[in-house]
């Protein structure tokens, strides 16, 4: 609890911060996309589940199983890594499209920021986190 807690509290700074200044949409959502994982680097994998876009619409069993698999990759991390070490926004700029959204007649935008995950043991790995906006906040697609 006290970790949702924290993240919540860091979400909403985070979303202050980013609505009160004047980046393009690309930055904003690849400043929200590097606070995910800076969480989770952290140590808070319940982070990622939280920031999902589908999140709420859930079935909690679902949930449940998708929160071991964000808890097994962090796993993964630190017994393949050592564990993540920085994560940094890439050299690689922000790209924004957009889909049409099932069953209707609109069009999402989509960012596609790119993170760089530095691992303690010292190799690094590129990644593209597709990101979509959700009331205002940008949130993982």
């Amino acid at each position: 609890m006290k970790k949702l807690l924290a993240f919540s509290i860091g979400l909403l700074s985070l979303c202050c911060w980013v609505s009160c200044s004047s980046q393009t949409p690309e930055e904003q959502a690849a400043q929200a996309a590097l606070s995910y994982y800076q969480r989770l680097m952290e140590g808070y994998p319940d982070g990622l589940q939280a920031a999902k876009s589908d999140n709420d619409s859930l079935p909690a069993d679902y949930r449940e199983q998708r929160q071991r698999i964000f808890q097994q990759y962090t796993h993964d991390i630190e017994q393949k890594h050592g564990g993540l070490q920085a994560v940094s926004l890439s050299q690689n700029a922000a790209r924004r499209d957009s889909f049409r959204i099932a069953g209707e007649d609109q069009w999402q935008q989509v960012v596609y920021a790119f993170l760089l995950l530095q691992f303690r043991d010292s190799t690094q790995e590129e990644i593209v986190v597709p990101m979509v906006q959700r009331e205002g906040e940008w949130v993982l697609k």
